[in-house]
C-alpha cells in the first residue's frame, strides 16, 4: 500500500496497493478503512492517484500500461481514462496545480532511463515546458499553495536534497542539505 492521496470532503483515501494481487493498482477507501473498493484493474501498475483540487471529480496517475510509465487522468470512480504525455520516455509524480488546469510532473524525455527532469502541462492542451535541465536528477514536484512555486527533490550528488523554485523554472534554491530528503508537500 503507497501513495495515500484523500478524496475531496472527507470523502476518504485514493491508494496504490497490491491487495488484488498482481501489479500494484488504484483503490478506494473510507477515512477508517472501510469500504475498500478497487478502482482500476489493468495487468500494469496503476500508482501515484492525485485529485484534481479544482473539479474534486477526476485525479492524475501513473500507469505502465503503455510498458514505460506514463501520466493519465481519470475520473475518481475510474471512468473517462485519457493518456496526457505522449508516452516517450518514464513520466512520474503527478502534482496538480492549485487551478487544477495544470500539472507538474517528473519526466525522462530527451534523457536516460532514470534521468528525471520537473516539467509543466496544461491538462487540456496537453502542452508542456520543461522548468529543470540536466541538474541532477529532478523529481518529485509539488506545487505551492499560491500556485508560483514548486518544492521538488533534487539529487545533484550523493544525496538527494529539497530544493525550490518559481513555477517558471527561476530562482532556483536548495533547502536541505543534511542526510537525504525526498518528497516535499507544502502545509496549507
Amino acid at each position: 500500500n503507497a501513495s495515500a492521496e484523500f478524496m475531496p470532503n472527507g470523502g476518504g483515501l485514493l491508494f496504490s496497493s497490491t491487495a488484488g494481487g498482481g501489479s500494484a493498482q488504484i483503490f478506494a477507501a473510507g477515512i477508517d478503512g472501510s469500504n475498500v473498493r478497487r478502482v482500476t484493474s489493468t495487468r500494469s501498475i496503476e500508482v501515484e492517484p492525485r485529485v484534481n483540487p479544482r473539479t474534486n471529480r477526476d485525479m492524475a496517475f501513473v500507469s505502465g500500461r503503455l510498458g514505460r510509465p506514463q501520466i493519465f487522468k481519470m475520473s475518481i470512480d475510474g471512468g473517462d481514462v485519457d493518456q496526457l504525455t505522449p508516452g516517450d520516455g518514464e513520466a512520474v509524480n503527478p502534482s496538480w496545480h492549485p487551478d487544477g488546469q495544470k500539472i507538474a510532473f517528473a519526466w525522462t524525455k530527451g534523457f536516460s532511463i532514470g534521468n528525471f527532469n520537473i516539467f509543466v502541462m496544461d491538462v487540456a492542451s496537453k502542452q508542456f515546458v520543461q522548468l529543470t535541465h540536466g541538474v541532477g536528477r529532478n523529481e518529485n514536484p509539488h506545487w505551492a499553495p499560491d500556485g508560483l512555486h514548486l518544492a521538488f527533490t533534487s539529487k545533484r550528488g550523493a544525496k538527494s536534497q529539497i530544493y525550490v523554485m518559481l513555477a517558471d523554472g527561476t530562482n532556483v534554491r536548495q533547502l536541505t542539505s543534511d542526510g537525504n530528503n525526498e518528497k516535499p508537500v507544502w502545509v496549507k
